[in-house]
């Protein structure tokens, strides 16, 4: 980024609109790396590891993809101030982006160890042993089926996450019920 290295904005923005529609945030088409967008049409693996938050309830696939906004200053620049909504939108848009320039596949990884941040304390409690993976082609789905698994939902800054990713994306609800048995204990 800071070599200049990036694709043309007009070139994502162009191929961005025509599948998804206008980003909400216009700035997010400047921030594709060359090499990335050389690579496109190729499979892209958002692979989150399980966490929870105090802040946010819970952080999945969909979210992780946030990763990709190449910007070390990510929180100031795009989480908004005081919890709003422009988290959720910068979200959306960055897998706008990538979901245009690839094959997406979600995976949530909680086989060895998951974490969940209490930002009260500032501190991040491990929770060992879940033996569980979350993976498939459907964002919407991957996440829905961690929050049911966790009994957590998205929420702060992050409430409305899954709603929106499904009008924009598509996705199939979960069509299976979690039986209590199978439910980890996913809280401080």
């Amino acid at each position: 980024m800071w070599s200049e290295k990036t694709t043309d904005p007009d070139a994502i923005k162009s191929i961005v609109d025509a599948k998804f529609g206008a980003l909400k945030n216009p700035a997010l088409y400047n921030l594709v790396p060359k090499k990335l967008f050389d690579l496109q049409g190729s499979d892209y693996i958002s692979l989150a590891k399980l966490k929870g938050d105090t802040d946010y309830g819970i952080s999945l696939s969909i979210k992780n993809t946030f990763g990709l906004i190449p910007d070390p200053h990510r929180v100031a620049g795009y989480h908004g101030e005081n919890g709003t909504k422009q988290l959720v939108g910068n979200i959306i848009d960055i897998n706008k982006i990538y979901q245009t320039l690839f094959t997406p596949h979600f995976i949530i990884d909680g086989i060895f160890s998951a974490s969940i941040m209490d930002w009260d304390a500032i501190k991040s409690h491990l929770i060992s042993n879940l033996n569980i993976i979350i993976a498939g082609n459907d964002g919407y789905q991957v996440d829905s089926y961690g929050s049911l698994l966790t009994g957590r939902q998205f929420f702060g800054a992050l409430d409305g996450l899954l709603s929106e990713y499904k009008q924009i994306f598509g996705g199939i609800n979960p069509t299976q019920i979690i039986p209590p048995e199978l439910k980890i204990k996913f809280e401080l």
